[in-house]
């Protein structure tokens, strides 16, 4: 994907786009007419609802805003939509964590704003609970040539962010570099080069283990297709050696990758989407476990969802009073309807043990779906499961819809 212009062929089509309705146990998150696309959801571990985020054609199809709604812990609207970012030439993939004590997230996202062509920038605002956005957009990583798809965790002992992109400073190859910010926004330290490899480093997501103080970031090495990762202990050290995460299992085009800490059980789980060792050449999700002292996986990386479908999109996220993760991911069902897309899910133990999978979308809900997003309420125990969709015959994924689980 080249460009602002890029990301708007990606998420909008051509026509007027028709209200569309939910189905019982669904709710529509968006009320705007308009393409809703690349979404973020994050917890407020205050009051247990939510912020999610998302890239909005409302102000004209030829550039995406982010738009924002605060939520209930059951998914209800409780704040209206409003914008995060308005800008020129466009922003979109949005990410956002939340800081308990000042009540807030901060939401990063790629902007065109300043950019030619294929540039972008990285940048962030603080958005409080209550659904406002404070101050103005300010930037966090604006070198030379493209910085993109952001991801972000929070550290609230130290009282820190650590955000982490895709950067071609170097040439026409996405190497990974991240930046720490203070909990006000301040900047702690420089920008730093998280893998020293020449390949390509794409797909990246980070979680943080507050029983050790430190981030993990997971990414997908195109030069030795291999899933890796790496402690980050703060601005002044340097990332850790990565670890082969995928060694044993066959991560080619490892896509959508997430990772998510079961802090209790001392273990995190990476799910990722990859090529199926099989006939049928397509994508299947998978799972591997990781050791949160030493950072080695634990067992082989083993299959989540690996049916006769195209499963893709993989997410996760912990229930900490069940003791579970939910993965959720994109099925493409194998029938003439090519916009027979379901949204599944699969509970996966912190033992390893892996639960029946679930459809988690109305199957009478026909129609193109696209990224997903999960987020956990401890206050109310509801996983929030939020999709893209474009139902009632819409021909491109247009609205935001979800449900608890």
């Amino acid at each position: 994907m080249r460009g602002a212009a890029a990301v708007v062929l990606l998420l909008l089509a051509a026509g007027e786009v028709s209200a569309m309705t939910a189905e019982p146990g669904e709710f529509q998150v968006t009320e705007a007419t308009t393409v809703q696309g690349s979404l973020a959801l994050g917890a407020d571990a205050n009051s247990g609802g939510f912020l999610v985020v998302w890239a909005d054609s409302r102000n004209g199809s030829a550039d995406l805003d982010i738009f924002g709604r605060m939520l209930d812990p059951a998914g209800g609207a409780r704040s209206p939509e409003f914008p995060v970012a308005v800008a020129r030439r466009g922003q979109a993939f949005p990410a956002l964590a939340f800081d308990a004590e000042r009540n807030r997230f901060l939401v990063v996202w790629t902007d065109w704003r300043d950019a030619l062509a294929v540039d972008s920038d990285i940048y962030g605002r603080f958005v409080a609970a209550d659904g406002i956005a404070e101050d103005s957009p300010v930037p966090i990583a604006t070198a030379r040539i493209s910085q993109k798809f952001p991801a972000i965790g929070f550290d609230p002992v130290q009282r820190r962010y650590l955000v982490v992109w895709t950067d071609r400073r170097h040439g026409p190859v996405d190497v990974l570099y991240g930046r720490f910010l203070a909990a006000d926004g301040g900047f702690l330290g420089e920008e730093f080069r998280i893998a020293a490899s020449q390949g390509s480093q794409e797909n990246q997501s980070v979680v943080f283990d507050r029983n050790r103080g430190r981030f993990l970031v997971v990414w997908w090495a195109r030069e030795d297709t291999a899933i890796r990762a790496t402690f980050i202990d703060g601005p002044d050290t340097p990332a850790r050696i990565p670890t082969n995460v995928s060694a044993s299992g066959d991560p080619r085009l490892a896509s959508n990758l997430a990772v998510a800490i079961a802090p209790a059980a001392n273990r995190y789980l990476v799910v990722w989407a990859a090529d199926a060792v099989r006939p049928k050449r397509d994508l299947d999700v998978y799972g591997v476990f990781m050791d949160a002292e030493s950072g080695d996986t634990v067992g082989r990386p083993f299959p989540i969802a690996a049916g006769e479908n195209r499963e893709h999109s993989a997410v996760v996220s912990y229930d900490s009073r069940a003791g579970r993760f939910l993965v959720a991911w994109l099925e493409r069902r194998r029938n003439p309807d090519v916009s027979d897309i379901r949204v599944h899910g699969r509970f996966v133990a912190a033992d390893g043990h892996a639960g029946d999978g679930v459809l988690l979308s109305d199957p009478a809900a026909i129609g193109p779906k696209r990224s997903l997003a999960l987020g956990f309420s401890p206050q109310s125990g509801n996983i929030l499961i939020l999709w893209e969709d474009g139902r009632d015959g819409a021909t491109s994924s247009r609205g935001i819809f979800g449900r608890t689980q």
